[in-house]
């Protein structure tokens, strides 16, 4: 599951298409519940939305995309 600023939902819909499940939310983000999707692609291609773009849910992938980030950052100290 995804939560995204209104103003992605364009790049969300072409990278995810009819394969997700979209909702808009009260406050104008978009709520995205996918199939389970991970590993360096996806979490490059999240990466490149910034702030814009967030994993909730599960857990697992939210640890996975702060080991990868984790991982990105330690290469450049």
């Amino acid at each position: 599951k995804l939560v995204c600023r209104k103003s992605k939902e364009k790049e969300m819909r072409a990278f995810f298409g009819t394969m997700a499940e979209y909702k808009i939310k009260e406050d104008g983000e978009i709520q995205i519940t996918v199939p389970q999707i991970s590993g360096p692609q996806f979490f490059g291609w999240l990466a490149g939305l910034g702030r814009d773009a967030v994993i909730v849910k599960p857990k697992k992938a939210v640890q996975a995309y702060r080991d990868y980030l984790k991982g990105i950052l330690k290469e450049y100290k």
